[in-house]
């Protein structure tokens, strides 16, 4: 009968990083044996495990991969070099049995063609999941933007990126860092002619017309002189004979014309 095991990884609960991959039969009984094994030797991950423990937290235990007792060799190797690459990881060796010897040359081969080995959908939610909601630290990020420099982008991996974009809305927080971010910069030339030739032809949708005139109606009008309070005051304090046009006119600082067009709800008309 074939046993499984599982592939875990130790999660810094600060950041949601994977911070050293292993593999068990219980996760929960390896997680308490990690944590009581942290004072006895000095290595990066009982370093790390100790720090968390001065502050009053624990480290958090994931399932990368569930594989048969007689791969875990493999995975386990797989694992700690994926997360190695993101230079993550507190592991000091490179897992599988012969923990503490240097791998062979055939082992290296091995794992470079698998580096490229798909991970299955089931591994890739639980990854997300156990980061959904983390913010990096400002050193992962640097890292990350390290690890990214000069990286080229296939066409296939844009096509991707740019189909899982389309329709998700961005927050005011995420909109403001990306204004932040393009502010100052200059673009290209061969940037500027791409964005001209995009527009050739294109007209907005009726669904971002209306959310232009939604966003830019009353008050978020950028030229808007009036809060709606102000316009419903206007409206019950004229009164023909006794509360004039040009007398309201003065009252708020605005032209005549102005008033009479509230009064005839000419404009502000969805008040």
């Amino acid at each position: 009968m074939c046993q499984h095991v599982f592939i875990y990884g130790l999660i810094d609960p600060r950041d949601g990083e994977v911070k050293y991959v292993g593999k068990t039969k219980n996760l929960q009984e390896r997680l308490k044996t990690h944590i009581k094994e942290a004072r006895r030797t000095n290595t990066p991950k009982n370093a790390w495990i100790l720090s968390l423990r001065r502050l009053g937290m624990r480290p958090e235990i994931g399932v990368l991969e569930e594989v048969l007792e007689e791969e875990w060799e493999y995975y386990e190797q797989w694992w700690i070099a994926f997360f190695r690459q993101q230079g993550l990881l507190k592991n000091m060796c490179d897992g599988g049995a012969g923990r503490n010897a240097p791998l062979s040359e055939e082992t290296k081969q091995k794992l470079c063609q698998v580096m490229g080995r798909p991970v299955k959908e089931i591994t890739r939610i639980k990854i997300s999941e156990a980061h959904r909601g983390r913010k990096h630290s400002p050193e992962a990020k640097a890292r990350m933007r390290q690890a990214a420099l000069g990286r080229i982008v296939s066409e296939e991996t844009r096509l991707k990126m740019s189909a899982s974009g389309k329709g998700k809305p961005k927050s005011l927080e995420h909109r403001q860092r990306i204004g932040q971010a393009h502010k100052g910069q200059s673009k290209s030339l061969e940037a500027r002619e791409k964005m001209r030739a995009s527009k050739v032809g294109w007209k907005p949708s009726e669904a971002l017309c209306a959310i232009v005139r939604e966003k830019n109606r009353g008050e978020g009008n950028g030229r808007a002189k009036l809060t709606a309070e102000q316009v419903l005051e206007i409206r019950r304090k004229y009164c023909p004979g006794i509360v004039s046009l040009p007398s309201l006119a003065r009252e708020y600082g605005i032209d005549t014309g102005v008033v009479f067009r509230i009064i005839k709800r000419q404009s502000w008309k969805h008040l």
